[in-house]
């Protein structure tokens, strides 16, 4: 019971080691948006607060972040992946361009962008488009190392978009230790 047979090498008897973990990540946590955002032109940099962690109906997760007024808290130390996917809707006729926005802060004060992404629509009303990026990022202490989500419009008649179904998120992997 949790032990495996190991080979010392060529020559050597066998002997009995306890068994690694058979699943070396220790969470997988994925939260989206629970209502559209009106981004309308905001032209700055804006965090996203209306956060909620996925239901997952059946799917599985594991382990979980904490979030309060947009800003994610780790459970643990470790290396992370973070991946930010904000879907833009375009309301109106325009020349649209719009950021999704990942920073991270190592005082639990000072917020930098680690990872961006822009899109840039010319197009027709009704357009969709969605802006995945990400960051690998070394959680050194819990009370330090936090990131948030933000998005930057700089076009009238934008949306983020959210709702009962995921259409934009934020999704957690912790990789391994630091």
């Amino acid at each position: 019971a949790g032990q495996i047979l190991t080979s010392a090498g060529a020559g050597a008897p066998p002997t009995f080691a306890t068994a690694a973990s058979s699943n070396p990540i220790t969470l997988a946590d994925q939260w989206h948006i629970t209502s559209s955002i009106d981004a309308d032109n905001s032209n700055t940099d804006t965090v996203i607060t209306n956060w909620t962690q996925d239901a997952y109906g059946g799917y599985g997760k594991i382990g979980t972040m904490s979030e309060s007024s947009g800003v994610f808290t780790f459970p643990s130390t470790g290396i992370y992946l973070c991946e930010l996917a904000l879907t833009f809707y375009y309301g109106v006729a325009a020349s649209n361009y719009n950021y999704s926005r990942l920073q991270i802060t190592t005082d639990n004060s000072s917020y930098n962008t680690r990872a961006e992404t822009t899109n840039f629509t010319r197009a027709a009303e009704n357009y969709i488009t969605t802006s995945p990026t990400s960051a690998i990022v070394d959680v050194t202490n819990t009370s330090n190392v936090k990131v948030r989500a933000v998005y930057h419009v700089r076009s009238s008649g934008t949306d983020v978009e959210g709702g009962s179904i995921v259409r934009s998120y934020f999704k957690f992997i912790r990789l391994g230790d630091t």
